[in-house]
């Protein structure tokens, strides 16, 4: 964010920088993976992973993931794969209407 905030100390007046946390660092509940993988098999790797993931869920509930992709439109696909391979998901992109996006999270956080 030291990029972000010298944009806002450009464009804006008495701007206020608020962090909750460590800033550039995730909770240590958290868990990250980063994997290198070919394009042809990372619909088979990811299905693996979420395979293994739901294993790992606990007290009846299933481990919650969340996937980043590179465009709107492949977010909306992935999805889509995923639901019909028997994943439950559900596309968050700046497309969607607010309501979309807050019924997306909802969803996401019910499990």
């Amino acid at each position: 964010p030291t990029e972000i905030q010298r944009l806002a100390s450009d464009f804006l007046s008495n701007y206020i920088f608020l962090s909750v946390g460590r800033v550039g660092s995730s909770t240590d509940l958290i868990a990250q993976k980063v994997e290198f993988v070919y394009d042809v098999d990372k619909k088979t790797h990811l299905k693996d992973l979420l395979i293994s993931e739901k294993m790992k869920g606990t007290n009846g509930k299933h481990a919650l993931t969340i996937v980043f992709v590179e465009t709107k439109r492949a977010v909306d696909q992935l999805a889509y794969w995923l639901s019909c391979n028997g994943f439950p998901a559900t596309a968050i992109h700046g497309d969607k209407v607010q309501m979309e996006r807050e019924r997306a999270l909802k969803s996401f956080k019910t499990g």
